[in-house]
Parts: C-alpha cells; structure tokens; sequence
C-alpha cells in the first residue's frame, strides 16, 4: 500500500509539469542541464529528465517512469509529452482498480489486450505524406511549436536529402536561422598543413581526385612516390587519407605541392576506434579505393595504382572534407544502405542507431546543417530543442505517415473500439483503462488551451467525420487533417506502447528495494 502510494504521487507530480507543455496552448518549463545552464523548454522529454529527488523510493519510481518518455523519444524523436500524459492515467485509474480489490496481474494483462488492438486500428488511419509537400510542412511546423518559418526549414530540407537524410545543428554566426544543404560524404577532419590550400576561400578544392586509403602512419612519402608521379604526369590530383602522418611526411608532400606542382592534400581519417573503421570502408566503397591495411594483408610500402579509388571532386577545409563521387557503383551502395537500414532497425543502444543514421545519410548525400540564432544562449538552446523534436517528428512522418492531431485519433479510437471476449471481469477493467486513457491527452490539450475537455469531446462527437476535431490553436472544430493538425504515427504508436508497458511494471509491482 505504502508502495502503490509512493507510485501515485510521483506519477502526478512528474506528469503535472511535462503536460504543462502538450499542445499549441503548451506552456514552457524552467530546468536547469547537466552543466547548470538554465533552459526554458517546450520539450516534455527534457522536462521528464530533470527531476531529481532526496527521498529514495521517489527517485526510484521516477527513474522508471522517465523511461515513458525516453524510450518513446529513442524510437520516434518526439510524442514524450503524449506518452507520460497516457502513463498517468493508465497508472491511476489501474491504482484506483487495484485498492478496490481487483488483480493487478489481470488489469495488466487487459491493458495488454486493449494496446494490441488500438496499435492495429492506429494503422488503418495513417495518411502517407512522402509526395505532399503541404502536409509534410504542416507536420514540421506543428513539432516545432507551430513555428511556420522552423517548419519550413525543415521541410524543405528533408525534401532535399531524402527520408535517410541527416540535419545537423551549429550555432550561426549572424542573426539568422537558416539550413545549408551539403553535396557529398561530409566528415569532421581537415587538411593536416595550409600549405595545401589552392583556393582563395582558405580551402583545398580537388576535381577527378585519385584517392590513397592508408590504415596506418605514413612515416615517409617514398612507398607512395608512384601515385604522386602518376597524378603529376596525367595532371590530376590525390587525396591521402591516413591514420596518421609523420611532421617529414607533411613536409616532404607540402614541397612537392608547392614546388613540384603535385596536387595532393593529406587527411587523417575521420573517427575513432570501429567508427574510424566504418568511415574508412564507406569511402573505400564510394570511390572504389582499396583499403591498405595490415588487417587486410596489404603494405603501404607494396603500393600500386590498382589501389587507388576514384572521386569527382573534394573540398577540404582546416576542420573538414566533403567528398563527392558522381561515378560510384550505385548497386553497391544501395546494398550497403539497405543492410545498414536492417541494422539500424535492430539496434537498440541510441548512440550506435545515431552513427548507423549518419553513415546512411553520408553514403545517399544526404546532410544538412542547419545554423541557428537566438537572442542569447538561453533562446538558443530553446529553439534547438525545437527543431530537434520538428526533425525527428517529419523524419517519422515520412516513414510511417501521419494521423489526425490534436488528439483526437486515439480519443475516437477508443470510442469505437469493441472489447473482445477477455478470461475475466478483472481483465475487462484493465482493457476499460487503456481505453479511457486515451482521452487523456485531448483533454489536456484542451485544459491547456482553457477549455473544457469533456464539452469538446461532446462536440466533436456529434461529427460524424473521423477526422472531425477541435483546433486548440485557432480555437475552432474543423476537419483536423484538412487543417493540417497532424501527428506522425510512428510517435503516437512508440508513445502509447512504451506508457503501456511501463505502467504495467508500475501496476504489478508489490515490493521495492532500493538504496
């Protein structure tokens, strides 16, 4: 009982500041980061991160019931507000059950049942968006916190790079916020000397390159004379990446470049450890360069030409290279993408999901970089939040689609949805939970936006479109969909599925031990 009791007040508490946020109506909470920086956000998963507690039971039922929010922002990027607003109510209304007698085991196994089921019906109701323009940007705003200019961005952006794409965010350097569409296999490492700058820009820029992959230090420029002589007479140009480069090395290949006129520039590889592998094999799959390398029985000193790969050009700067390669084998790098995908959908840890992620973009040319601004580092930071969550919310818009916003879908799920034939009446009440949970977060939506949530429910039920809701921002019922109110599927389903889950742990958990 005393358990049960922790349970419930935690679960109020850490749910009455992240639904703060849910909704055009979404207020924005102070915390303060990991370094002590203050944020103001608008993003329910930064917000379910930051509580911290002195009593020990607390922490501990907190510690599991962030992981609503966190698992839901792993798989979908966005919908952790959702997400812990379904857990609180699943979470209470199975408490209430539970104190009045009924098995917990069994409420369980009918919240179970009634998830299964919503999970299939949320699939019939998805829209593609992959060849709208208008509602992939009306999806991209309404992430951003109905940000139309943020939205936009985005957007476009993706429509540009591709489903597979990756948009990186840095700091701009003016007043502006705005997105910068890369060409090419771009990777963080720079030219190792300024004396291999030949544009006027402070930068290397090579065309029909020759390409030398080195897994190792090149001590001396002697077992590789043959490819500078070769470049040299056909009047091209090489790129050497390499682990590493002795300070003769550079030397000796920056003389040759100034005096000699040999168009070369030396990189170390990008990376470190596996990923510095990884790297090195999709650049010798792009450009068809042989890795040389002890692991694959090769010298650099048994050098031929036969090793060299091939790129139709490659800008290199003091911190990075972007390389592209017009003549790659197509066929190869569609087979390597679509194995990196199987990957990517098997892994769970999320910084290797994130490596995997960028290595696709990489390989398809698909990276932006989006520069934003902000009046100070506090605003900042704010929007950085947004468009993180804007990103992944269009990111899973067009990959699995989209459903009615605002709520609404799961609310009018819930209304058709008949129960099955369960094993008892103690089921029948868990599956009765699940279901009015899903009313929950149009209700909050709604008290949000100052409204009463159960009048307008009322009032979008008198409708008989399915599509049919009310539009918190502009305070008006309409055709949700037609209206641009929308919900990427994918983060609807991660958050129903993991407030499930976690609140059936919660519900069936008698005894605790912490400390």
């Amino acid at each position: 009982k005393h358990l049960r009791k922790a349970i419930k007040k935690t679960t109020k508490l850490v749910s009455k500041s992240v639904k703060s946020t849910l909704g055009p109506s979404g207020t924005n909470v102070g915390v303060l980061s990991p370094i002590l920086l203050p944020l103001i956000v608008n993003d329910g998963v930064t917000v379910a991160k930051s509580f911290k507690f002195k009593d020990e039971l607390t922490q501990y039922i907190y510690n599991i019931l962030k992981t609503v929010s966190q698992n839901t922002d792993n798989i979908a990027g966005d919908g952790t507000t959702t997400a812990t607003t379904l857990a609180e109510a699943i979470i209470l209304g199975g408490i209430k059950h539970i104190e009045a007698g009924f098995s917990q085991i069994d409420i369980a196994k009918g919240i179970r049942a009634a998830t299964v089921l919503v999970l299939a019906e949320l699939e019939t109701k998805k829209i593609s968006v992959i060849d709208d323009k208008k509602m992939l940007l009306q999806v991209s705003s309404i992430s951003a916190n109905n940000d139309p200019v943020l939205g936009k961005l985005i957007s476009d952006a993706f429509l540009k790079i591709g489903i597979d794409g990756q948009i990186e965010m840095k700091n701009s350097v003016n007043d502006k916020t705005y997105i910068d569409i890369i060409d090419g296999m771009k990777y963080d490492s720079g030219f190792e000397s300024n004396m291999f700058i030949n544009t006027d820009k402070s930068e290397v820029h090579l065309v029909q390159t020759s390409v030398l992959l080195y897994e190792g230090k090149l001590e001396s420029i002697d077992p590789i004379l043959v490819a500078m002589r070769f470049v040299r007479a056909n009047n091209t140009s090489l790129l050497i990446i390499a682990d590493d480069f002795s300070e003769q090395a550079i030397n000796d290949l920056a003389h040759n470049k100034v005096n000699v006129q040999v168009k070369v520039c030396a990189v170390k590889t990008p990376g470190y450890g596996i990923v510095k592998e990884q790297h090195l094999q999709d650049l010798a799959d792009v450009t068809g360069a042989k890795i040389i390398s002890k692991r694959f029985g090769s010298k650099i000193e048994d050098l031929d030409l036969s090793q060299l790969g091939l790129t139709t050009s490659v800008k290199i700067t003091s911190d990075e290279f972007t390389l592209i390669n017009e003549d790659s084998d197509k066929a190869l790098i569609e087979k390597k993408v679509a194995k990196l995908k199987v990957e990517l959908k098997n892994e769970q840890v999320q910084t290797i999901k994130d490596e995997i992620s960028d290595r696709i973009a990489k390989l398809t040319n698909g990276v932006a970089v989006m520069y934003v601004a902000g009046n100070s580092p506090v605003e900042t930071a704010e929007k950085k939040f947004r468009i993180e969550d804007a990103m992944k919310a269009t990111r899973a818009s067009l990959e699995e689609g989209v459903i009615a916003g605002g709520g609404i879908t799961l609310m009018k799920i819930a209304r058709d949805l008949e129960m099955p034939k369960l094993d008892n009446i103690d089921q029948e009440i868990g599956f009765k939970i699940l279901i009015k949970a899903l009313s929950a977060p149009i209700k909050t939506i709604c008290k949000n936006a100052g409204e009463s949530g159960d009048v307008i429910i009322d009032n979008i039920n008198r409708n008989k479109n399915f599509n049919y809701g009310y539009d918190a921002k502009l305070k008006e019922y309409k055709d949700l969909v037609k209206g641009g109110v929308l919900d990427p599927l994918k983060v609807t389903k991660a958050a129903l599925t993991n407030a499930a889950s976690v609140s059936q742990l919660l519900l069936t958990m008698d005894t605790a031990i912490y400390g």
